[in-house]
């Protein structure tokens, strides 16, 4: 029992030994560590200054400074470790830390990756707050951009939540990425001989539509070479934002139907822009 007992006291006293020597070096290991502490949160204030003089987005300003303030302070963890042990070398931590950062790695493929995603949309700005994208199968107006990812409220009022990751790999419809977007109708004739008629009564409807824009002016096309069915194509530019898309084509085809005592049908609805990231 009293072998026992000496045996800890020396440990005891071995250890603050041990302490008591490196008292200077720790001391000194924590001011510089309170140094890049306080450089770290001058330079993350630095860097969403920057950003905002650049005008980035708010949030790329916000992602940048988390990880310049990150960055610093893992460099002063690794210089006060160096203090106090001077043995240690930030080498050292890197060969031995290889095979668990290839671990962690895969471990959060996704996470960084969605990461880095939202960093370059955020940057490169493909789309905006406010804009109608289709991707993949969904469709709707941009809400929110964070880091992780983009939220799309869809037309039935559904929030949609795409990870950047996906985002940045798929082809984006940017719906209202230019200021008029295409529609087309099929509009039928009762006969070959009543044609140019029929186009100067379009021309006459799409002009006195105030929601049809005149630049780029509308066309109308004959489509089709049967004389008894006999079909124009019409096309017609109006406001990019789906809910003018709808007005103008709800009056345009209102317009028409008394005039040929058939609804015209609207085939397609061609988007404005498309972006691939």
């Amino acid at each position: 029992m009293e072998k026992a007992l000496t045996l800890a006291l020396t440990s005891v006293e071995h250890i603050s030994d041990g302490f008591f020597a490196r008292l200077p070096n720790i001391i000194i290991a924590i001011c510089a560590l309170l140094i890049f502490v306080v450089v770290a949160r001058g330079t993350r204030k630095l860097v969403m200054g920057l950003g905002h003089r650049a005008h980035l987005d708010e949030t790329l300003g916000l992602a940048l400074g988390t990880l310049t303030t990150f960055t610093m302070n893992m460099l002063g963890l690794l210089v006060a470790a160096t203090i106090v042990f001077p043995s240690f070398s930030p080498g050292n931590l890197v060969a031995g830390l290889g095979i668990t950062s290839v671990a962690v790695g895969f471990a959060f493929k996704d996470i960084l990756q969605n990461f880095f995603a939202g960093i370059l949309l955020l940057w490169q700005k493909p789309f905006a707050i406010g804009d109608h994208i289709r991707t993949q199968s969904f469709e709707g107006m941009v809400v929110d951009i964070d880091i992780r990812s983009t939220r799309i409220k869809s037309p039935d009022d559904e929030m949609v939540v795409m990870p950047n990751g996906v985002m940045i790999s798929s082809p984006i419809v940017v719906l209202t990425g230019y200021e008029h977007r295409r529609v087309k109708m099929t509009v039928p004739v009762a006969s070959a001989s009543s044609i140019e008629d029929a186009r100067r009564a379009i021309v006459t409807v799409l002009n006195d539509s105030s929601l049809v824009a005149k630049d780029p002016a509308p066309a109308v096309y004959r489509t089709s070479a049967d004389t008894t069915n006999a079909t124009l194509d019409v096309y017609f530019w109006t406001g990019s934002a789906p809910e003018k898309l709808q007005q103008a084509t709800d009056e345009v085809a209102a317009a028409l139907e008394p005039v040929f005592k058939a609804k015209p049908e609207t085939k397609e609805i061609e988007g404005g822009c498309a972006n691939q990231s």
